[in-house]
């Protein structure tokens, strides 16, 4: 018994929960977020659009569909 002496060193777990935290938002702040394709939503299609400006409008693509 008391081979493992937690709660006398209780300031030095402090210290290493504090340290990983402090690195893992510190990564967060520095790197941010990159979400990956579970988090992206609805379908995305890209066409080409046959036109003076290349650019379509909601209503001409809703027309042809």
């Amino acid at each position: 018994t008391g081979a493992f002496e937690v709660i006398g060193r209780r300031k030095m777990w402090y210290a290493i929960s504090g340290l990983i935290v402090g690195i893992a938002v510190a990564s967060i702040l520095l790197r941010g977020f990159t979400f990956g394709i579970d988090f992206e939503g609805g379908t995305k299609v890209s066409m080409p659009v046959a036109g003076a400006s290349g650019i379509a409008t909601t209503q001409q693509v809703e027309d042809v569909f």
